[in-house]
């Protein structure tokens, strides 16, 4: 029986090789849903996790590594909520559980592994690149999703001139051949529009209309650009229009790769 993922590429496939058929996606309903399930703070395990999250958002704060940055994290474990991290103006607030009365803008799947990492990454209170880089591995596709649920995709109209693929592979450029653990990572991710819902498949899977390859500099440009600049120029045009240009700019440097028929 073919797998969900393999569905979802014959179905874009097919519907994009209809002839007359418009390139870009001009209906945009948002990343498809995920159910995400809340979870008692109550138990013990869970607690201790806990502290040993509070410590990691203290280390970040000293260190300054929270600068600039406004989001509620939820952080969930086979698709429970396990923390909501509220990070505001470069503090952070680590509750258990979903916290009430937040809405999460990130939703990151998390280990007591990567709590262990991200520790000893804290340690001497700075980020090295490499480890930047392996961080942005648990961070591509919730950052992904984050972009595709912003205001000016959802909001009724017509998207087709923001030039967006329904068929998409997006991956962060590794010149320096960093490693995790001896083996080189891989940081991407497959994006499909499907009847105007955003899928996300980890890693280059099947044949893409467009493939961006973008450095990890441009890449955190391009979050701040489209999340927290355009939130902030939501009530100019002039200003949006701006920030759209730049993008652009930086995804069409980007291009490795654009299927023939285009």
């Amino acid at each position: 029986m073919p797998r969900f993922s393999e569905i979802l590429l014959l179905t874009t496939v097919l519907a994009g090789c209809q002839h007359g058929a418009p390139r870009y996606v001009s209906t945009v309903r948002g990343p498809a849903t995920t159910k995400v399930f809340p979870q008692s703070a109550s138990d013990a395990a869970l607690g201790r996790e806990q502290e040993s999250m509070f410590k990691l958002s203290q280390d970040a704060e000293r260190a300054g590594l929270l600068a600039g940055i406004d989001e509620v994290i939820h952080l969930t474990t086979e698709g429970r909520v396990v923390f909501t991290v509220i990070v505001d103006q470069g503090k952070a607030t680590v509750r258990g559980g979903a916290a009430a009365g937040v809405v999460a803008t990130l939703t990151v799947p998390w280990t007591g592994q990567l709590t262990a990492n991200l520790a000893t990454i804290l340690a001497d209170g700075k980020l090295a690149p490499d480890e930047i880089f392996n961080i942005s591995y648990v961070l591509f596709i919730p950052c992904l999703r984050r972009i595709h649920q912003m205001f000016y995709f959802m909001e009724p109209g017509d998207k087709a001139s923001f030039q967006v693929d329904n068929f998409m592979q997006f991956r962060l450029s590794n010149p320096q051949g960093f490693t995790y653990h001896g083996t080189k990572v891989d940081v991407a991710a497959t994006v499909l529009n499907v009847d105007g819902f955003f899928v996300y498949l980890e890693g280059l899977v099947g044949d893409p209309d467009v493939r961006y390859e973008v450095s990890l500099a441009d890449a955190l440009k391009l979050y701040r650009m489209l999340v927290y600049d355009a939130e902030r120029a939501r009530g100019s045009m002039w200003d949006l229009r701006k920030l759209g240009k730049s993008t652009q700019d930086i995804l069409q440097r980007s291009i490795t790769y654009q299927r023939q028929w285009h």
